[in-house]
């Protein structure tokens, strides 16, 4: 793999007028991966390149808000595939996008809206015997989403969000046709994808103290067309040693709840949690209930992580940080028609920083040990774990100089 960022940023300050401060941001990247065979020839490979362009604009308080900002986004996507009957394609999205804050005493709101448009338009337009007319495609939406938070007393806040959202469908999810060998998948695009619509709401619970921060969050995320790469079960006949993954949509509910917790046990030193747990179920459709035979009206969703969560303690003096953490996850049982499950792990990583600053320049030097007794697992979100368990013991050493 190989990858070029670039990214510019500004702040305009301006002195009257309604806005206050203008930020243009442009950014450009080139993405390269390679896919190689048994035999160390090519078999797929991967170009795209991406380049976005923001200007987002800081007002000054009006009516009832006392803050916010108004903008404009534009992306453009250049995605080729070689070794697989993909088609190259370009994806431009345009949005426009606002969001505003407001305080009533004890009460913060704070409201957002954007509009998206999205035109995906292969270089070649042309019919495929394996997922049909490859064409040009719109997306256009409105999502949008309102936020309270309230002060209980002292340090204590509650607050929810709801959120509808809009996301169209990737380049890759309207027209893939071929291996993709590190996902140990023949994936199959559908150009007849509608925009993914979803209605997201979440409660949470928050403390905010001098040494203690706690909050707890639960949400419920529905989704009249949740997209997603469904494994069919089905060795591919070009490549029998691939399952065709077929993008597809589909009505899902996601329910789950978040816990994160951290102490200031002394000067410098710090434990803390986090963890989460996620239910995630599709609707079955009449042709999947007789091809399962079953009565069943609800499925798991593939690929969803099981209760998992991470505990550190860290201790800083001085322009020294250490650091000890363990990440931990259970098992997963609750699996699609072709998944296979997953075993609970606990892993163990250590790392030390030291930083320092010299004629204005930041200095950080970090030596980190992960999964440091080699422990074999195996994550639940990777299409490849029945083959390959994740990396073992990894030691590195990282420099980086900020200026």
């Amino acid at each position: 793999m190989f990858q070029l960022v670039q990214t510019v940023r500004a702040e305009y300050l301006l002195e009257y007028g309604f806005f206050k401060i203008l930020e243009p941001e442009l950014s450009f990247s080139y993405y390269n991966h390679r896919e190689f065979e048994a035999n160390g020839s090519i078999g797929t490979e991967y170009d795209q390149f991406f380049i976005t362009a923001d200007l987002k604009a800081r007002h000054q308080p009006w009516s009832i808000f006392n803050s916010g900002f108004m903008g404009v986004s534009f992306s453009l996507q250049d995605y080729s595939v070689f070794g697989a009957r993909t088609p190259a394609s370009n994806q431009l999205i345009s949005a426009v996008f606002a969001i505003q804050e407001a305080d009533f005493g004890a009460l913060h709101l704070e409201m957002g809206t954007r509009f998206d448009f999205s035109a995906s338009i292969p270089k070649q337009e042309r019919i495929s015997p394996v997922i049909g007319q490859i064409r040009s495609r719109t997306h256009a939406g409105l999502a949008s989403s309102a936020s309270a938070i309230y002060n209980l007393a002292g340090n204590w806040y509650t607050g929810a969000t709801v959120l509808h959202s809009f996301r169209a469908p990737s380049l890759e999810e309207l027209y893939s046709e071929g291996p993709h060998l590190a996902a140990y998948s023949f994936e199959i695009g559908n150009p007849e994808l509608k925009h993914e619509r979803g209605l997201a709401k979440e409660l949470f619970l928050r403390y905010r103290g001098g040494r203690t921060n706690f909050k707890i969050t639960g949400y419920r995320n529905y989704f009249w067309n949740f997209i997603f790469a469904q494994d069919t079960g089905r060795p591919n006949f070009r490549l029998p040693d691939l399952n065709d993954f077929q993008f597809t949509e589909t009505e899902a509910v996601f329910l789950g709840v978040e816990l994160a917790a951290d102490v200031s046990l002394f000067r410098g030193f710090n434990v803390g949690m986090n963890t989460f747990y996620t239910k995630a179920e599709r609707r079955l459709s009449e042709e999947e209930q007789v091809l399962f035979q079953t009565s069943e009206r609800t499925r798991p969703l593939p690929r969803i992580p099981p209760f998992m969560g991470t505990g550190f303690a860290q201790y800083r003096f001085g322009g020294v940080t250490l650091r000890g953490q363990v990440r931990f996850a259970g098992a997963q049982n609750r699996i699609d028609e072709f998944e296979s499950r997953t075993e609970g792990y606990t892993l163990f990583d250590v790392s030390a920083q030291y930083l320092f600053q010299h004629r204005g320049v930041l200095h950080t030097f970090s030596l980190n040990a992960d999964n440091l007794l080699n422990e074999t697992y195996r994550n639940h979100l990777s299409r490849v774990k029945h083959i390959f368990p994740e990396p073992g013991r990894n030691v590195s050493l990282l420099y980086r100089v900020y200026f």
